[in-house]
Order: structure tokens, then C-alpha cells, then sequence
């Protein structure tokens, strides 16, 4: 038998794979193999350092304060609306001119794009802002440095729980984000009156301090690439071995299995590490919902409209919000589920496209719903808004048909 020389590392307090070095005469038989044993990857299922084997209350502690930062930046989206009308006389602003709807929606528009530590230092800022427009500036970079609460939470729920886990922790997560628009026209109505609309935005400052100081602490790394990263990085370290290297590791062999790819049309198909009832878990079972949403969405913006146009009783229109709620929920969670479980690497980036998608829209239809109405009412101007819906809902059908197969094309060029 070859003679070897053996390195076990000790990472984190978790011991790796034993590295095997052969010896020089044993070079030439090892040469075949020499890619396999400089792979790393994770020891197993029950590897520790894999992010779905922390300790259950690190990783709910990471679902929990993923949920909190999102209900603060949703919070902040709705909760200085009742103040406006107060910060309009103080700026001596019309409450005709654009910027009145502006100082609301740019908001959402800054969510697009952002990070974490701006919001509690740029809300300070929004406290004392003596003029409309910088304020309107200020208000859009602290949408902006919040935005990655939206982003991350999807693709952190990914790393940290298998697919048929997702439901619950995805839901708990999108409850901060739903929440948040609900009570924080409240609490900012009521605090604008009692203390003055500078006061809305102390409240976020002290919230969002509150939440990132925790998170600081708390939260670490569960990209799994990275993860594997940085052990491949210590074992380089304690080895001297330099020919380590992350399974996920794009060397030139893999750029040219991509360009083939491209180039051949070839598919592989998609695999999936669980089951479910038996039965291979496809990323299409989270669709169904969304055939729902696409009936509860128009119907609700249809009797909402109506009966605010012809001022029918006061519950009925919300009904009609009641029902635009629940089909928003069908579209957003089961789609959120879709993009983890589609691209489980790449989730970030696929998620953060919907978002921008959701903060333009956010940021854009406020400005376009006054002349909306204005010109057509409630009754028609809701009803086109329905129509646009209808209009995209054979998506979730075309998807459950045919996104199989566009998850196999898409997917050779991973390889």
C-alpha cells in the first residue's frame, strides 16, 4: 500500500476532513485524483459548520431579526403619512404640488438599492431637515440603506432551513414586512399630534438602533460558498496546500462548460436534496397559491373602486383591501419560495430584482394615482389597475407548466 502522510485541521472547533498528501513516488498514480482531493466541501449532513446544522435558536434568531428590520423600513414607509399635511404648513409647501405625494413615495424608490448601517444615522438627519427637497433626499437614502432587510431575508431563509421548512420561517419573516404599513400610520398619527412630525422620525432612529445593535452581535455569515470559502482559506493556512479549493469554485474548466453550454443548448436537470411525501419537491408545488392570488387581487381593486365610487357603507371598501391583502400575500410568499428554491446560490440577486420591481412600483403609482382618479374616478381607475392584473395572470400557469423545463435550460449554464 502507497505510504501517505495525514493532516487532520481543527476549524471553529470542528475537525475536517483528513487531507491526504501522497508521496512523490506515488505522484504519478495520484495525478488522476489530484482535483477530488483538493475539493472541499461540507462533512456531511450533520457538519456543523453547514448553516442548516446551527443550533435552532441561532438560526430563528436570524429569522427573527430579519423580520424586525423589516417591519422597521416598512414602518418608516407609511408612518410619517399622517404627519405630512403638519410638515407641508411648516415648509410652507402647496399641498398641490408634487412633492407632497413625492415626500411619501420616494421612500419605496430608495429601497432599490442599500445597506444596513445608513438608516439610524440618516433618520437623524430627517429630524431637523429645514426644507422639502432635501428632506425628500433624505428620505429616499434611508429607504435605501434599509432595503437589504427585503433582499437578504429570503435567501438567508434559504441557507438556514430545507425547502419544506420554508413555509413557516418565510412567513414569519414577511409578517414584519406586512405589519408594518398597518401600524405605522397610527403610531405616526399619533405621535405627529402629540409631539410634532419631527418625532416620527425619532421614533424610527430609536427603533432602527434597536434592531441593529442585536443584529451586530447576532448575525453572521450563511452564504454557503462563503462559508466553505473562508474553511478553505484556513486550510490552506494550517496546511500550505494552495491547491484547496471550495466545490463552488469557478476555475477556467467550469467557464468553458458554461460557454459549451451556451453554445449547445444543453440541459441538466435540477436536482433537489429533499423530499417530499416520497416524491421528488419541486421549486413548481409552491405555485398554486399564486392562481389564487391572481382571482382575490382584481376582484379586490374591483369592489374597492366601485363601491367608493358610488360611496356604498364604509365596509365594504374594506373588503375589498381585505381581499387585495390576501391575494398580495398568495402572489408574494409562494413567488418569494419559488426564486429560493429555483435559485438556492443565487437567490439574493433573484430576489432583489422582484424588490426593485416592488419599490419602483411603490415609489411610481402614487404619483400616477391622483390624476388617475381625478380624471376617471374610483370605479374606472380601479378598474384598470384590475385589468393590468388580469393581463399577467396566465404567468403562475405558464410557470407550472413550462418552468420545469426552463429551470433545466437555465441550469447548464451553472455548470
Amino acid at each position: 500500500m502507497a505510504e501517505e502522510k495525514q493532516l487532520t485541521t481543527t476549524i471553529n472547533g470542528t475537525e475536517s476532513r483528513p487531507m491526504i498528501f501522497p508521496l512523490e513516488k506515488d505522484k504519478s498514480k495520484a495525478n488522476d485524483n489530484i482535483d477530488d482531493i483538493n475539493v472541499i466541501d461540507f462533512e456531511g449532513e450533520d457538519d456543523p459548520l453547514d448553516p442548516m446544522n446551527w443550533k435552532p435558536w441561532l438560526r430563528w434568531s436570524h429569522i427573527m431579526l430579519m423580520s424586525l428590520m423589516a417591519f422597521v423600513l416598512s414602518l418608516g414607509d407609511l408612518a410619517f403619512a399622517p404627519a405630512v399635511p403638519m410638515l407641508l404648513s411648516d415648509l410652507h409647501v402647496s399641498t398641490e404640488s408634487p412633492l407632497s405625494t413625492l415626500v411619501i413615495s420616494i421612500y419605496s424608490l430608495g429601497t432599490i438599492a442599500g445597506n444596513l448601517l445608513g438608516p439610524p444615522i440618516v433618520r437623524c438627519g430627517l429630524c431637523s431637515q429645514p426644507t422639502i427637497q432635501v428632506l425628500i433626499a433624505m428620505r429616499f437614502l434611508a429607504g435605501g440603506f434599509g432595503a437589504v432587510s427585503y433582499t437578504l431575508g429570503g435567501p438567508i431563509i434559504g441557507d438556514l432551513f430545507p425547502a419544506e421548512k420554508r413555509g413557516v420561517t418565510m412567513a414569519v419573516f414577511s409578517g414584519g414586512q406586512m405589519i408594518g404599513p398597518v401600524v405605522g400610520p397610527i403610531f405616526g398619527g399619533y405621535l405627529a399630534q402629540e409631539q410634532g412630525w419631527r418625532w416620527v422620525f425619532w421614533l424610527m432612529v430609536i427603533l432602527s438602533g434597536a434592531v441593529y445593535i442585536p443584529s451586530v452581535l447576532l448575525m453572521r455569515e450563511s452564504y454557503r460558498p462563503t462559508v466553505l470559502q473562508n474553511k478553505v482559506r484556513k486550510l490552506r493556512k494550517s496546511t500550505g496546500n494552495q491547491q484547496l479549493k471550495s466545490k463552488y469554485e469557478v476555475d477556467a474548466k467550469r467557464i468553458g462548460l458554461f460557454i459549451g453550454a451556451m453554445l449547445c443548448g444543453a440541459t441538466s436537470d435540477c436536482r433537489m436534496e429533499k423530499a417530499s411525501k416520497g416524491g421528488e419537491q419541486k421549486p413548481e408545488y409552491q405555485l398554486p397559491p399564486l392562481l389564487l392570488g391572481t382571482i382575490t387581487v382584481p376582484l379586490g381593486l374591483l369592489l374597492y373602486g366601485w363601491v367608493a365610487q358610488y360611496h356604498l357603507h364604509w365596509a365594504l371598501p374594506l373588503i375589498g383591501t381585505g381581499f387585495i391583502g390576501f391575494g398580495f400575500m398568495t402572489t408574494l410568499l409562494p413567488s418569494t419560495n419559488y426564486l429560493v428554491d429555483s435559485f438556492p446560490l443565487h437567490s439574493a440577486s433573484a430576489i432583489a430584482v422582484t424588490e426593485l420591481l416592488l419599490a419602483a412600483s411603490g415609489a411610481l403609482f402614487p404619483l400616477a394615482a391622483p390624476p388617475l382618479y381625478n380624471h376617471i374616478g374610483y370605479g374606472w381607475g380601479n378598474s384598470a389597475l384590475a385589468f393590468s392584473t388580469i393581463a399577467f395572470a396566465p404567468l403562475p400557469w405558464l410557470l407550472l407548466k413550462f418552468g420545469e423545463r426552463i429551470r433545466k435550460r437555465e441550469n447548464a449554464t451553472t455548470l
